[in-house]
């Protein structure tokens, strides 16, 4: 409530002189102009059916004008009143901005539209402020900035998440003030509304509390006093035409749920069932649990206060009184604590106000959603959709790009976990269970009856038994291979590479390569069709057709028992088996054709 210091002149009788004075002091209007006292002022702190907590409404005044010939639009307008010529101290109702100025259709009068601040600020376009920011900062310094920026002044207060801390959470290509304005205040449980000084106002509802009054049989005990009403302008009944009201009042708000969208479960404060929700707020993108907690915790501490009664009241006019000013009317059946949260006042002279509540008994559910379109850079989300066909959890966080998404029916069961552009999911049916993923790593033992594997990069492999019925390698690499029996029916390949084999018993039934290196080879019995080596060849028996090989003069060949049948080809020279009569003796020897 405004305190003025000639209030009690605002009631009928007194004389009232109103003046609407442009900026520039080209226009000067005064009750003489004005057609039949045709001046209205409308305030709404919240015109919804439902109370809802963090709208900004703009106030608007409208009259009709004589002998006023050239457009006022633009214009910016100072209205005040003087009171029984007390001109020391005149009464503003404000500053507005003419959007509407209309002829009538004799063109003897002008209809004439003006708003407040607010209406500038809801229309105005600060994308490109929000993109100038250096985050992160404090709400405090957040609200500042922007009310710096849309040019109009704050008045003082401490909000109940000031030092909540505000990063880049959205990069919009366009972000229109109203969505700005309404999320800070949201986020604050109060309500955005430019006062009589022309200052940005944060209107938080006070809590009303009941009058006290013992009973009849019990007063005046010594310990028992009446209490005043706090909270409340006491409207008499002289004051006051008519009151119509609701047989219900409404209740406290004991609960407070803070999401991102529907079904995300955000962040919950308090355990009642009168659940009032706030969805889809930039200001809280990508806060922790923690932080969502707190921010909700300080939500509720301030509306968890309001209660009040629906109501409609005709009274005769007094501007003092303001939109969010709790009153109190004594009917002949009930004591009504309501609030003015819409407020209609007409005349000049004879004042006369119209102060609306409305409201439901409990929360219906609705969501008090900011609808924009802005691309989200933060935000988490954790949502649990539940019909009678699905249960579907999804969970998302937008900065770090992260989604995991689980559902669950009666044909399957399918989780997805995406990052970027990257995707792995299982699903899983009664007959089949798919995993697909850019790689799958399997940690400990794995037991599987049978495998099959299109491609597969093996590290170290270690078995008992390995059989391949047909194994094709452009190149084959092992570092290790281990085996107490290994088996291969056909081995292919144009090169393969193997530091070291060991085995007791190695067969291969065929083996076809281009090339074979092998750092040591050691097998009980070895039979070659065709050998060329370049190193040291040692066995315990080696027998072939022909044997090619490249000595050199060191060269070492060790033979234990070396069987030949035809000849040996040795740098051009045969060398065979030869046979030499020597004194009567025929000696056999390994030796050159004569």
């Amino acid at each position: 409530m405004i305190e003025y210091k000639y209030e009690d002149l605002f009631r009928d009788g007194t004389d009232k002189q109103l003046s609407i004075v442009s900026a520039d002091g080209k226009v000067n209007i005064t009750n003489s102009e004005i057609h039949y006292e045709q001046f209205e002022l409308k305030e709404s702190l919240c015109s919804q059916s439902e109370l809802t907590f963090g709208v900004c409404e703009a106030s608007q005044i409208k009259f009709k004008i004589s002998n006023v010939f050239t457009s006022m639009v633009g214009m910016q307008l100072a209205v005040t009143t003087t009171l029984e010529g007390q001109k020391d101290a005149p009464f503003s109702f404000g500053k507005y901005r003419v959007v509407s100025d209309k002829p009538t259709a004799d063109r003897r009068y002008r209809n004439v539209t003006a708003y407040d601040a607010m209406y500038d600020i809801l229309n105005a376009e600060v994308s490109g402020w929000y993109k100038g920011l250096t985050f992160p900062m404090t709400l405090r310094q957040f609200r500042t900035s922007f009310c710096a920026y849309v040019g109009v002044d704050q008045e003082e207060i401490t909000l109940v998440n000031d030092d909540m801390t505000v990063e880049k959470t959205i990069d919009p290509g366009e972000l229109p003030g109203k969505t700005v304005i309404e999320a800070i205040c949201e986020i604050n449980g109060c309500f955005g509304h430019i006062g009589r000084n022309g200052k940005l106002r944060y209107v938080v509802l006070e809590q009303m509390i009941e009058g006290l009054y013992p009973a009849d049989d019990l007063y005046p005990a010594d310990d028992l006093y009446p209490a005043d009403p706090m909270g409340t302008t006491e409207v008499s009944r002289s004051h006051y035409i008519s009151c119509q009201y609701e047989d219900f009042i409404c209740q406290h708000v004991d609960k407070l749920q803070i999401r991102q969208e529907e079904n995300d479960i955000g962040a919950i404060s308090g355990t009642g069932d009168n659940c009032y929700i706030i969805e889809d707020n930039f200001l809280v993108y990508g806060k922790s649990a923690a932080d969502l907690q707190t921010i909700a915790d300080n939500v509720l501490s301030v509306i968890g206060v309001v209660w009040y009664r629906p109501a409609q009241v005709e009274a005769r006019g007094n501007p003092c009184l303001e939109v969010g000013d709790g009153i109190l009317l004594h009917t002949t059946r009930e004591d009504v604590y309501t609030y003015i949260l819409q407020r209609t006042m007409k005349g000049i002279q004879a004042l006369r106000d119209s102060y609306t509540a409305e409201g439901e008994e409990h929360r219906t559910g609705q969501v008090n959603g900011l609808q924009k379109q802005i691309i989200q850079l933060k935000g988490k989300t954790n949502v649990l959709t539940r019909t009678v066909d699905e249960t579907r959890l999804e969970m998302k966080d937008i900065n770090q790009n992260l989604s995991t998404q689980i559902s669950i029916n009666a044909q399957q069961i399918l989780t997805k976990v995406s990052k970027d552009n990257i995707v792995s999911e299982i699903n899983q049916t009664a007959e089949t269970i798919k995993i697909k993923a850019e790689r799958i790593d399997l940690v400990g033992i794995v037991n599987a009856e049978e495998m099959r594997i299109k491609y597969a990069t093996i590290e170290t492999l270690n078995v008992t038994k390995l059989e391949l019925n047909d194994l094709i390698a452009t190149k084959a690499t092992i570092d290790s291979l281990n085996a107490v029996s290994g088996r291969v029916g056909s081995l292919e390949a144009d090169h393969v590479t193997v530091s070291d084999l060991n085995g007791v018993s190695a067969r291969l039934g065929t083996v076809e390569a281009n090339y074979i290196s092998a750092g040591t080879v050691k097998a009980n019995y070895m039979e070659v069709a065709n050998w060329t080596s370049s190193g040291v060849i040692k066995a315990e028996r080696i027998s072939a057709a022909t044997i090619v090989n490249k000595l050199s003069s060191v060269d070492l060949i060790s033979v234990r028992a070396m069987s030949i049948s035809g000849y040996v080809n040795y740098k051009g020279t045969v060398v065979a088996w030869r046979t030499k009569s020597i004194n009567g003796t025929v000696i056999t020897y390994l030796g050159p054709e004569d």
